[in-house]
């Protein structure tokens, strides 16, 4: 099946089968996601049936973390979840002439999936997976340990297009657009549409307008909750773009969030800044680009793509990954953090590079981010 043709809108290589090679997730609009693994010669091979449970999905952006702390790396992958599917099937509203059209179409509008890594190589969808998918219409995410008690959390930005009514054009989609609607050009239909969305825009209808960003907060194995409205992060504004960091270097992750420009409404760049009171330990790993040594000699740094870091604490394993093309049309930094929890001491940090060298350090000092660079000989 030719996968050349997607409404790709995220994609990262890492290596998820732990071959030591860099394999390749690609998220997509109205595609869902495919996963294909490499071989080491250059040859992927889509795997997305035998590796994954169910793909189906409106798909915007990804994210990967170890979700539940096995010391292996999960990925989260947004979509939209539609209150319109949602309802229409529940009523057993369908269209005789267009059957596998509803059949689907619960399995695309369900919204968000997360997938965590089993023994036997496969990526299942948890119990706990309703609890993550609600979100709306959503975009850019991003894993975090927001409170460092170490669990990594989830933000998530939400809404499409908001305007001076909450009337919604998505019933309309769900009712007409998603049965006449196809990949192929068509001018009539192109011309029809083009006065709807003008029509749309006029009277100021939304489209999943004024929702809501969501901080899912990871209770380990009580699964998820959402927080951002206590933590006054649920940012109304249609956003696209998250990016994690700790941004003014206290051991506390912060998030930054942009909402694009419209027509009329210049977009914002919103910095939220992490004030949550927990003085729990947390240590960090941040990759170097270059190193002076003896004050004249500089050695530049391996490509940080790929890169992992273990750590090991009280007989657990923890891991992290360095990826670029993960969250929507973003880059995170070359720091990788972690929450401690009550924890006061760490066994070793080993950080793994794609050249297959690695560096670690032995019971290393919490509270503090650990510098490292990666030698290409």
């Amino acid at each position: 099946l030719n996968k050349r043709f997607r409404r790709t809108y995220s994609a990262s290589f890492v290596d998820l089968d732990e071959d030591g090679h860099l394999d390749l997730l690609k998220v997509n609009d109205f595609a869902g996601f495919d996963l294909f693994y490499n071989n080491g010669k250059g040859v992927f091979r889509n795997v997305t049936q035998e590796k994954v449970n169910k793909s189906s999905l409106f798909g915007m952006a990804h994210s990967f973390g170890d979700f539940n702390k096995d010391g292996h790396l999960d990925f989260y992958v947004t979509g939209m979840s539609s209150t319109t599917a949602r309802r229409l099937d529940k009523m057993g509203c369908q269209r005789p002439d267009f059957a596998e059209y509803d059949r689907k179409r619960m399995d695309m509008a369900y919204g968000n999936r997360m997938y965590l890594w089993d023994s036997k190589g496969i990526f299942k969808q948890p119990e706990f997976r309703d609890q993550v998918a609600r979100t709306g219409w959503s975009w850019g995410c991003s894993s975090l340990d927001f409170d460092n008690d170490g669990n990594q959390d989830i933000y998530v930005a939400n809404g499409h297009n908001s305007r001076k009514t909450a009337q919604d054009y998505c019933t309309h989609f769900w009712r007409d657009d998603i049965y006449r609607g196809n990949s192929k050009p068509d001018p009539e239909l192109s011309t029809i549409y083009r006065a709807v969305f003008n029509m749309n825009e006029k009277h100021g209808h939304s489209w999943n307008g004024f929702e809501h960003n969501h901080l899912l907060v990871n209770q380990g194995e009580k699964g998820f909750i959402n927080l951002s409205f206590l933590m006054g992060i649920a940012l109304e504004e249609d956003c696209r773009a998250v990016v994690s960091d700790d941004l003014d270097g206290d051991g506390k992750v912060d998030l930054l969030v942009t909402e694009p420009n419209k027509p009329g409404h210049r977009g914002q760049l919103f910095v939220l800044k992490n004030n949550f009171p927990n003085k729990s330990s947390w240590i960090g790993v941040q990759l170097e680009d270059e190193k002076l040594i003896h004050k004249k000699e500089i050695i530049k740094g391996g490509s940080p793509i790929g890169t992992k870091v273990k750590l090991k604490i009280q007989g657990q394993e923890q891991i992290a990954v360095f990826v670029n093309g993960d969250s929507f049309t973003c880059q995170h930094s070359l720091t990788k953090h972690f929450g401690l929890g009550q924890n006061k001491k760490v066994d070793s940090l080993e950080v793994l590079f794609p050249n297959g060298t690695k560096k670690v350090i032995k019971n290393p000092k919490t509270n503090q981010y650990h510098k490292v660079l990666q030698l290409i000989n």
